[in-house]
């Protein structure tokens, strides 16, 4: 791999965040974790598809990548499990700092199993050979990128990954309880369309402002509020959208399947949320 600029020292990041007072965060009212840069939370919990990449990484004892690890909940049950070479990749600093201090603080042991990559995706990957990683997880990240990123981050995938790696991901539909339902029906119709005409239309998804497709007429601004999500853009993902998606890279396809939020107020009809398995 040549230089990476993106790579930060993790003992140096540890003591900053002990300078500046940077610690693990308390639960906000949902029980996540709000991110620093308030673009959205952290589940306090692994997730299965989580669960599964830590497991397939321990198999394989290979390099991995998890892209956008806010506090690094994953990542250090990873470590803890046994994964020796993980590389932990988020757009804030600050969260790396904290990861840093956790895991300088907890388990230093661990610490030269894991490197930590500052910057957004997938710029900071760029300078990764192809073929570097056995795995990749983007569990729940998608959302925030535009059109553009989107195609291009499946393409740095396929790039990434060794032949017969690992690609594990979990995305946000437009099927949650806090959507307009007339933004859900507009939606369908672009996918329809899109289904027909791949190669020459945007994918669908993307929201320019997430606030403008929340249904204010049955969610007070309060109750909005409450829900750690984004201002600003975002992305919504449908299970044919991400078989194009995987498909267009030459993936084979292992799982894809809707996962259902069973909480107020995402809940809607059992498709709240997207996760997929894929094999370069």
């Amino acid at each position: 791999m040549a230089d990476n600029e993106f790579i930060v020292n993790l003992p140096n990041l540890a003591q900053e965040a002990r300078t500046e007072g940077l610690e693990w965060p308390s639960t906000a009212a949902d029980g996540r974790y709000t991110t620093r840069n308030q673009l959205g939370a952290m589940s306090p919990r692994v997730s299965e598809l989580a669960r599964k990449f830590i497991n397939d990484s321990l198999q394989l004892g290979g390099k991995v990548l998890e892209i956008g690890c806010a506090y690094g909940l994953i990542c250090m049950e990873a470590l803890e499990s046994g994964v020796r070479d993980y590389v932990a990749n988020d757009v804030d600093e600050g969260h790396l700092k904290i990861l840093a201090r956790k895991v300088m603080d907890d388990m230093p042991q661990r610490a030269e199993h894991l490197t930590l990559l500052h910057g957004s995706f997938p710029e900071s990957t760029k300078s990764f050979s192809n073929g570097t990683f056995d795995a990749i997880l983007v569990d729940n990240v998608l959302h925030f990128f535009t059109e553009t990123q989107i195609k291009l981050a499946f393409k740095e995938f396929k790039r990434l990954l060794k032949p017969g790696g690992k690609l594990f991901g979990a995305a946000t539909t437009a099927y949650i309880g806090m959507v307009r339902k007339d933004f859900i029906e507009t939606y369908e119709r672009k996918v329809s369309a899109f289904l027909s005409n791949p190669t020459n239309l945007p994918v669908p998804g993307f929201i320019a402002r997430t606030w403008d497709a929340m249904d204010r007429a049955r969610f007070s601004d309060e109750e909005l509020q409450s829900v750690p999500i984004t201002r600003g853009h975002s992305f919504v993902f449908d299970q044919r959208i991400v078989a194009i998606l995987l498909s267009e890279e030459k993936f084979v396809i292992l799982v894809n399947e809707y996962e259902t939020l069973d909480q107020k107020p995402w809940s809607y009809d059992g498709r709240e949320r997207l996760v997929f398995i894929a094999q370069a």
